[in-house]
């Protein structure tokens, strides 16, 4: 009885979510999906249901975008079926890497380049001032850093386990590019640490925060207003 009625809510949120997509919308759908979310990492990436659960919420809102009523099939089913690729992409993260030799130059000199900007500001760097130093460009760094051992998605999640940055996936990447040229370099490490933007290591607020010598409410605080100015720029419902 419990589980009919639970189909039936999520369908109630779906069809809502569907007639007017917006931020509290998705994230009620999103939380309606959560148990299909849960048993789909559970069954198709055993053992790295942490590291995929922000991509597994991304995946569903994509799938669910293609879902059809008319042909029976209930949403949760559905989404549960398109959530399978989650077996390739949890395989994709366990295969071995190899590093190119050039690239392993170039990792050297950002090492050292991150060491050397440590030493003469007294916090880390930020990707623009790396492909000052470095000559590379940000798009370039991105992808000398991704040869390292694959970072877990987890580390994006806040101490509740929610995403925080969700938009971070969503195609207005020019105005993501935009938002971080604008801000000041403080922001610009919490943005690169909770998103991974420029290949950057992912991490959850409590480290940002121990990181840069602040407490966790003002990481928070900064946080809040990245996200905002991400929305200014967002079509989700276009």
């Amino acid at each position: 009885m419990n589980e009919e009625k639970e189909k039936t809510d999520s369908m109630g949120i779906y069809n809502k979510w569907m007639e007017s997509p917006n931020e509290q919308s998705t994230g009620e759908f999103l939380k309606s999906m959560t148990p299909t979310i849960k048993n789909a990492l559970k069954t198709y990436a055993p053992g790295q249901e942490s590291a995929l659960t922000t991509r597994a919420n991304l995946m569903t809102l994509d799938i669910a975008k293609r879902y059809k009523p008319d042909k029976g099939t209930h949403i949760n089913s559905f989404v549960m079926n398109g959530l399978k690729s989650l077996n390739r992409e949890a395989q994709r993260r366990q295969a071995p890497i190899h590093i190119p030799e050039n690239v392993a130059l170039e990792q050297h000199k950002l090492i050292k380049a991150s060491g050397e900007l440590m030493a003469e500001k007294g916090r880390p760097a930020t990707v623009q001032e790396l492909g000052d130093r470095t000559g590379m460009s940000v798009k370039r760094i991105a992808k000398v850093r991704k040869y390292k051992s694959p970072v877990s998605s987890s580390t994006l999640l806040s101490e509740e386990g929610d995403s925080l940055f969700t938009q971070q996936k969503d195609p207005q990447t020019v105005w993501a590019d935009y938002i971080y040229h604008d801000m000041s370099d403080i922001d610009k490490k919490i943005y690169e640490w909770s998103t991974g933007y420029g290949g950057s290591q992912m991490m959850k607020k409590g480290e940002i925060a121990q990181r840069l010598k602040m407490s966790a409410p003002a990481v928070s605080q900064r946080v809040s207003k990245i996200i905002k100015r991400l929305e200014e720029g967002s079509n989700f419902g276009n």
